[in-house]
């Protein structure tokens, strides 16, 4: 796995709260990047959402070495303080 990356977006409860849960991990920042589906200046979904077909959040998504999406995850009731510890076990350095 190259890329993992939790997509979110400000006033979202699942997305803080899994956020919040991932945080609590040593070492997170190394496999996961988190990515605001709001740009900032037009207040609109992202165009970097949009290539990713983003349509609701929390969505992790995770990239291979040449970039092509492997896996995908909808949905705030996944992200666990149990998934995320196994997550950064599994992928982590």
């Amino acid at each position: 796995m190259k890329k993992i990356q939790y997509f979110m977006q400000e006033g979202c409860r699942s997305c803080l709260y899994g956020e919040w849960l991932l945080r609590k991990n040593q070492g997170w920042q190394d496999v996961v990047e988190l990515v605001n589906c709001i740009d900032p200046k037009t207040k609109e979904w992202s165009q970097y959402a949009k290539d990713n077909m983003i349509d609701k959040t929390p969505t992790l998504l995770a990239f291979d070495e040449d970039g092509k999406e492997v896996a995908r995850l909808e949905g705030g009731e996944h992200f666990t303080s149990g998934f995320w510890k196994a997550t950064l076990k599994k992928h982590g350095k």
